[in-house]
């Protein structure tokens, strides 16, 4: 059934209409489920609190439905249990996986996984431009930590991914694009076979840019189309390179080959559409995505992820398929791990933690003062339980700053 959307102000909505977009992501607001009837005033009241206007899905729509259900809120009939979008989407029962550890036991851990997989990379890498073959189980030696370590608590690994420990962008982006993936899949409920080949799929990506002259990896400024078809070759020698690895699987093949495809066709090298593109290929194309533009590159500025958020919501339904994007923006959270923040009493927080249910609301470990001064320790504060700063003022978050902002250098508070 196809979607017939209409955009309607808040004043406008009646009970019986089918919400099935906002003006802003789900995520900014407290409503639990994303899209439903509007069954009383009361949603209507809800919606207007957070929206200007919504959009309403007309097939699903039935304007003569006044029902109360309890709670009165849009989203509650069957069908938008978050477990039962998850199993809609990857087509198979998802594989809960409640964190083990808590952040603070896990990112020792984490750290030491970290640093392994990021000299194991530097000689994959090394190894492909003096055309060695790599093998497997090299990777599997520092993959399989990464995804043990996330399926216990992805928290740790998201964090140092926010560190930008490599000052190389190529390593940097295969690790932190297998960190995002493994992330989502975990989220969705993926089995760990296939976690696994996300992992392996995000380090190798990008390996035919390694065999592109490097006066082309490293313009500033746009490509001009031949200089674009240039680049686009790098996904054929990225096939090229990752089919000669001896016991290398069908999925991470796959992902490599389509990771670049967009979900209205406008992707490369085959312009697949929608569910054409495997929905591993749809993860890996999100996840390359998102770091690549959080990062700074020679062409282009890195976004917040805040900004970030909000572009990935606009790209729903062009280039990203829009159920899977709304599970992608709740995985990374509107103030994702590792967020530097100031909050609205002026003192300047990282974030450590997010909650499910309060995604306005992190767990964040205090750095700078109201006058930015660096506290001799860093205490944790979540925003989740504190609603007042000590004077009695609302406490929450104000805006997001750049990495780097005051000075701040990562390396202080993650160690």
């Amino acid at each position: 059934m196809s979607l017939v959307e209409t955009r309607v102000e808040v004043g406008d909505l009646k009970p019986g209409m089918y919400v099935s977009r906002l003006d802003r992501p789900w995520q900014e607001t407290d409503f639990k489920v994303q899209g439903g009837i509007i069954r009383s005033q009361q949603d209507i009241d809800r919606l207007a609190r957070c929206c200007k206007h919504v959009y309403i899905d007309e097939k699903r729509s039935n304007h003569q439905d006044g029902a109360r259900t309890p709670g009165g809120q849009p989203g509650t009939e069957a069908g938008s249990d978050p477990r039962e979008l998850k199993k809609r989407l990857i087509r198979q029962d998802p594989v809960d996986y409640p964190p083990s550890r808590s952040f603070s036991e896990e990112i020792h851990a984490a750290r030491g996984a970290h640093a392994r997989l990021t000299r194991q990379i530097h000689q994959a890498f090394e190894d492909i431009r003096q055309e060695k073959k790599l093998d497997i189980q090299d990777l599997d030696l520092v993959v399989e930590p990464m995804v043990d370590s996330m399926v216990r608590n992805p928290d740790a690994f998201t964090w140092l991914s926010r560190m930008r420990i490599s000052n190389d962008y190529s390593y940097q982006h295969a690790i932190n694009t297998s960190i995002w993936a493994i992330a989502v899949g975990r989220h969705l409920g993926l089995p760990r076979d296939l976690l696994l080949h996300l992992g392996t799929a995000g380090l190798l990506l990008d390996v035919g840019k390694l065999r592109l002259p490097r006066a082309l990896i490293e313009k500033p400024g746009l490509y001009d189309e031949r200089e674009r078809e240039a680049m686009q070759r790098h996904v054929a020698l990225s096939r090229e390179i990752v089919s000669g690895i001896e016991g290398i699987s069908r999925e991470v093949l796959s992902m490599v080959e389509t990771h670049h495809e967009r979900h209205d066709g406008s992707g490369y090298p085959r312009g697949l559409k929608s569910t054409a593109i495997p929905l591993v290929g749809r993860i890996m194309g999100l996840a390359d995505c998102y770091d690549a533009i959080t990062t700074q590159r020679v062409h282009a500025p890195a976004l917040s992820p805040h900004e970030v958020v909000k572009l990935l919501f606009e790209w729903r339904g062009s280039l990203f398929q829009p159920e899977l994007v709304e599970q992608f923006i709740q995985v990374i959270g509107v103030y994702p791990v590792g967020t530097l923040v100031e909050l609205s009493t002026g003192q300047v927080a990282v974030v450590i933690a997010q909650h499910r249910t309060r995604r306005l609301r992190p767990k964040v470990m205090l750095l700078l003062d109201a006058q930015k001064r660096p506290y001799a320790e860093f205490d944790v504060l979540d925003l989740k339980d504190v609603l007042k700063a000590p004077d009695g003022q609302d406490l929450g978050i104000r805006s997001t700053l750049d990495p780097g902002s005051y000075d701040i250098d990562p390396e202080v508070f993650y160690l």
